[in-house]
């Protein structure tokens, strides 16, 4: 971007879906400020010929709708009247321990613990009249971190069970507390070891969802089942002074990832990996830079109780099922 550019955030209303799968809302309050949102519609319509001695008019037929959203927005803690980055944190993971710290509160994520994956609606006033979507779980949520960069950005995609129509005389309350950006960075550790080289992180958390749609009841999928869960962050940066980590992937021996962002309030999202290992390691590279530049790309092993994303805001209440947490 440009200096003197303004980048121009649309509104987005997120709710915690509630009742059977993919339940419609009526109010929006939590609002959360996107770069891009879409509903991404498919369906497969099928042109069927008549097999007679002449030429008829064709008939048609429809399959399946398959709604698949997707959102980008600037990495946002969110608050107690807003949105941010937890409502899609338990999407992903099912699960949350919430605790009472001082006057804020700690949510912690881990696929160890046990409980439901929620889903969502999400809504967009861009029209008088426009479409919430309805039983949005994600599949992915890819956060990014350039120390080149203002902003920390979120990608979230998934799956949804349909979309209903609502008018546009919502009100949405947007956070008013800091956001993320990479000078925010207060720790940053491989192997245990503070990683003082790194300038681009990419974090990304998957969780497989399956749809299901059966015969003769609706076009609309009406189950949505989690599968897997992933974590595999990639980083890039200057060619490390040792070769402690590049043994590690060459060796297949294990290594462990650290990453807190902390806002000036002490808000934090932290990612733990008690256990990874390297799927690639690259570099160091001589090209048309005078650096020499390394990559590499870790996934999450071991116990899944040594995968932690640990979030400290203001929001009081549980992501799982909005419960208040005391």
């Amino acid at each position: 971007m440009s200096a003197g550019c303004v980048s121009t955030l649309k509104k987005v209303g997120v709710n915690l879906g509630s009742g059977d799968y993919g339940d419609v809302s009526s109010n929006f309050t939590r609002g959360l400020l996107v770069s891009a949102f879409s509903s991404n519609i498919e369906q497969s319509v099928e042109k069927v010929s008549a097999i007679s001695g002449k030429f008829g008019a064709p008939r048609v037929s429809k399959g399946g709708l398959n709604y698949n959203p997707s959102l980008t927005f600037p990495l946002d803690l969110g608050d107690n009247e807003s949105a941010g980055i937890g409502d899609f944190l338990a999407c992903i993971f099912g699960a949350e321990v919430g605790v009472a710290v001082s006057s804020n509160f700690l949510h912690t994520f881990s696929p160890e613990n046990s409980c439901t994956a929620p889903w969502l609606n999400l809504w967009s006033d861009k029209d008088i009249k426009s479409k919430q979507v309805t039983g949005f779980k994600p599949n992915s949520i890819k956060i990014t971190l350039n120390s080149g960069e203002g902003s920390i950005q979120c990608e979230v995609s998934g799956i949804a069970k349909s979309e209903s129509d609502l008018i546009a005389d919502q009100t949405l309350v947007f956070s008013t507390v800091e956001m993320l950006t990479p000078d925010m960075t207060t720790l940053l550790q491989l192997g245990g070891a503070s990683a003082t080289n790194i300038d681009n992180v990419e974090i990304t958390l998957t969780n497989e969802i399956e749809g299901f749609r059966p015969l003769g009841v609706s076009r609309d999928i009406s189950k949505a089942f989690k599968k897997n869960i992933g974590i595999e962050i990639s980083v890039s940066g200057l060619a490390f002074e040792d070769e402690i980590e590049r043994d590690k992937w060459k060796n297949v021996t294990d290594t462990s990832f650290a990453l807190t962002i902390t806002d000036p309030d002490t808000n934090y999202l932290a990612i733990t990996l008690a256990e990874a290992h390297w799927n690639s390691n690259e570099g160091a590279d001589i090209n048309e830079e005078d650096l020499l530049k390394m990559s590499g790309t870790i996934f999450a092993t071991g116990d899944e109780s040594g995968w932690i994303v640990a979030l400290k805001n203001k929001y009081s209440k549980s992501y799982v099922d909005g419960s208040a947490i005391s």
